[in-house]
């Protein structure tokens, strides 16, 4: 995506990011929320920072 000079969307990377959640490899989905991080506002991530945390066990 980035090489054809797309930038990915709040929804782009809320679906990457549940894929690896969704397959228990939260590791994954934290590295994808810190790229996730550099390129869109705060507050967008405050949202998948939740979604994040719902797949880890206790």
């Amino acid at each position: 995506m980035l090489k054809l000079g797309v930038e990915p969307t709040v929804v782009t990377f809320s679906t990457l990011i549940n894929g690896p959640c969704i397959q228990n490899k939260v590791s994954e989905a934290v590295s994808m929320l810190d790229e996730m991080t550099t390129r869109l506002l705060n507050e967008m991530v405050d949202i998948n920072i939740s979604l994040v945390l719902s797949h880890i066990p206790y």
